[in-house]
C-alpha cells in the first residue's frame, strides 16, 4: 500500500469515526455536568458488564488461541457502540422540529443565469422547472467520476450537504438531551436537584450550533444544485444545436414560483 492510499484510508476512517466520537463525547459531558448523580448511577449499573474476562475465560481463550483477539473485539464493540449512539442521535434529531423540505427544482432556475437557463431548456427540450432539474440531475449522475471535474464537484457537494444535514440533526438532539438530562437528574437525585444555570447555558450553545448548521445545510444544498446545473452544461458541448438561435425562439414559461421559497419549514 502506497503512502497516498494509506493517507486516504486514514482520512476515510477519520471521517467515518469522528462524528460518532464527537457526539459521544458531547453527550457524556452534558450528562456528567448537568446530571452528576445520574452519571454515577449509570456507571455503577454498567460496571458488571465491563469487567475484564475472568481467569477461567481467559484460560479458555488462550487454549483456543483467541486471547490475542481480545483488544480487537473490545475495539469493535467500542466502535459499534459509538456508531449506534451517533445514528440514534441523528434519527431522534430528525424527529425534532423544525423540519425542512427543499425543492431543488425551484432552486435550479435561481442559481444559473437566464442565458444558461434558456440554453438548458432548449437542450433538454422542456419548459418545466421540475423536468429541467430531473434531466440535469440525470445527466450529471451519468458523468464519469474519475475523468470529469464536474462530476467530482457534484459528488463532493452532495456529500457536504449530507454532512451538514447530519450535523444539524445531532445538534438538535444535543439540545433535547440537555432537557432530558435535567429531567433524569431531578428524578435520580435525593432532593430533586437540577442545574438550571448549566442546562440553560448548554441549551443555548446547542441551539446556536443547530442554527449555524441549519444555514450551512441550506447553503450546501444551493451549492449542490448549482454544481448539477453547471455539470449539465457539458451536454450542450457534446450536442451543439445552434443553441443561441433556438434560445431566442424558445417560449419562456411564466414563473409561477417567482415568490415561492424553495425552502419550507414545518
Amino acid at each position: 500500500m502506497g503512502f497516498s492510499k494509506f493517507r486516504a484510508a486514514v482520512v476515510d476512517l477519520w471521517h467515518f469515526s469522528s462524528p460518532a466520537l464527537i457526539i459521544t463525547g458531547i453527550l457524556s459531558f452534558v450528562t456528567a455536568w448537568i446530571a452528576p448523580d445520574t452519571t454515577l448511577r449509570t456507571i455503577e449499573a454498567i460496571k458488571p458488564f465491563v469487567r475484564p474476562p475472568s481467569p477461567e475465560i481467559r484460560q479458555g481463550l488462550v487454549f483456543l488461541g483467541l486471547d490475542k483477539l481480545i483488544p480487537v473485539i473490545t475495539a469493535f464493540i467500542f466502535v459499534l457502540v459509538v456508531y449506534l449512539i451517533r445514528r440514534t442521535a441523528e434519527t431522534v434529531g430528525g424527529m425534532i422540529p423544525p423540519h425542512v423540505s427543499i425543492a431543488p427544482a425551484n432552486i435550479a432556475t435561481r442559481v444559473i443565469g437566464n442565458v444558461i437557463e434558456k440554453r438548458l431548456r432548449v437542450h433538454f427540450r422542456t419548459d418545466s422547472d421540475q423536468e429541467l432539474w430531473d434531466r440535469a440531475l440525470e445527466y450529471a449522475s451519468s458523468l464519469n467520476r474519475g475523468k470529469s471535474q464536474a462530476a467530482t464537484n457534484v459528488n463532493g457537494l452532495r456529500r457536504l450537504q449530507t454532512v451538514e444535514y447530519e450535523a444539524w440533526l445531532r445538534c438538535k438532539f444535543v439540545a433535547a438531551w440537555v432537557v432530558i438530562s435535567v429531567g433524569l437528574e431531578w428524578h435520580s437525585s435525593a432532593h430533586h436537584r437540577t442545574n438550571v444555570a448549566r442546562a440553560t447555558l448548554l441549551f443555548f450553545f446547542a441551539s446556536v450550533a443547530a442554527l449555524i448548521y441549519f444555514f450551512r445545510y441550506l447553503s450546501a444544498w444551493k451549492s449542490y444544485v448549482w454544481a448539477v446545473m453547471m455539470a449539465a452544461q457539458v451536454g450542450m458541448v457534446e450536442d451543439p444545436n445552434e443553441l443561441d438561435a433556438k434560445a431566442l425562439q424558445l417560449r419562456v414559461p411564466d414563473n409561477k414560483d417567482a415568490f415561492f421559497s424553495p425552502f419550507s419549514l414545518s
